[in-house]
């Protein structure tokens, strides 16, 4: 017989492959509406516990083709919840400058 894992790995896996998918929708639809919405904006999730790094690029708002966003859009990290919202124009008071 086989071991394919346990429920706790099981669980694991089926979390990594939904984000990953959504994420994957996401940029899709990020893409298509980009003429429109331009840029992205961090925000961080509405979980418990959050990344002290994760929370420094929360407001960080740049052109979604900003190169940044290769590295930096979530999820980016284990088990990261952050996500990003399409706008217009960068909230007033937002830094569009790109952060470390």
């Amino acid at each position: 017989t086989a071991q394919l894992g346990s429920v706790r790995r099981l669980s694991l896996i089926y979390d990594v492959n939904i984000r990953s998918a959504e994420a994957a929708g996401d940029w899709a639809r990020i893409q298509r509406v980009k003429d429109v919405l331009p840029y992205l904006e961090y925000l961080t999730s509405t979980s418990e516990r959050k990344r002290p790094l994760h929370l420094s690029w929360v407001g960080t708002t740049l052109p979604v083709d900003d190169g940044w966003w290769a590295t930096h859009s979530p999820p980016n990290g284990w088990r990261c919840k952050c996500r990003v919202r399409s706008r217009a124009e960068p909230r007033e008071g937002s830094s569009t400058v790109r952060p470390a």
